[in-house]
């Protein structure tokens, strides 16, 4: 990982919401799916998604801690990075995070619910 991605994942502190925001609800009655299907149904543009959950699925295949392969797959599409310029899925979903609009989160509960 470079000095530039390490920086950037530590330097949007400042794109933290000034006020609380209203907590999550309804991702948690979601039922579990696939990686695969839980990606597909968000609602934004993600770089290579295809190749970036093949790249995360078979190191996932030995469940761990009570966890599917899904599951853990879900957590590692979430720590990696991204190639170049392009936003990783962290900060896809970061930003999503910080909105005041929680209706845009919406599309991503099903990732949620195999994340959390």
């Amino acid at each position: 990982m470079s000095q530039n991605s390490v920086a950037k994942r530590f330097t949007d502190v400042d794109k933290e919401p000034t006020k609380a925001l209203t907590p999550l609800e309804g991702y948690e009655t979601k039922d579990i799916v696939s990686l695969e299907d839980a990606v597909n149904s968000i609602d934004v543009p993600i770089y290579q998604k295809d190749r970036m959950i093949w790249l995360v699925k078979p190191d996932s295949k030995q469940p761990a801690a009570g966890l599917t392969p899904d599951e853990i797959a879900s957590i590692r599409l979430y720590t990696m990075e991204w190639p170049g310029d392009y936003d990783s899925f962290y900060t896809l979903l970061n930003q999503r995070l910080r909105s005041e609009d929680r209706q845009c989160l919406k599309l991503w509960f099903s990732y949620l619910k195999l994340f959390l």
